[in-house]
């Protein structure tokens, strides 16, 4: 179960809103995730310039981090996504799910 802090509503604009929600959804340690783009656009059913349009303006509030990952040979794989704010949280039941 995601809670959504109504602060965010005044502070987050509709997409960076429902970016962050898509985000917390796949939220399995901490307050990390690794999607890929190819992910959230077809989680967000945006376009993959939107996503990084708007994954950017998080980033750019502080809501949000990412980090490139690398493989162990060298090549990319999915960005580690950090939520960077209070606003959002998320409760999983007692048998973990």
């Amino acid at each position: 179960m995601i809670n959504l802090d109504d602060r965010a509503i005044a502070e987050w604009d509709e997409n960076e809103t429902f970016l962050m929600l898509h985000l917390t959804r796949r939220i399995r340690d901490k307050s990390t995730c690794f999607p890929s783009i190819q992910t959230i656009v077809e989680d967000t059913r945006w376009s993959k310039s939107k996503v990084l349009r708007i994954k950017t303006q998080c980033i750019e509030k502080g809501i949000l981090s990412s980090e490139i990952r690398f493989k162990d040979g060298g090549s990319q794989t999915s960005n580690l996504y950090e939520i960077k704010t209070d606003r959002l949280s998320f409760y999983v039941n007692a048998q973990g799910k």
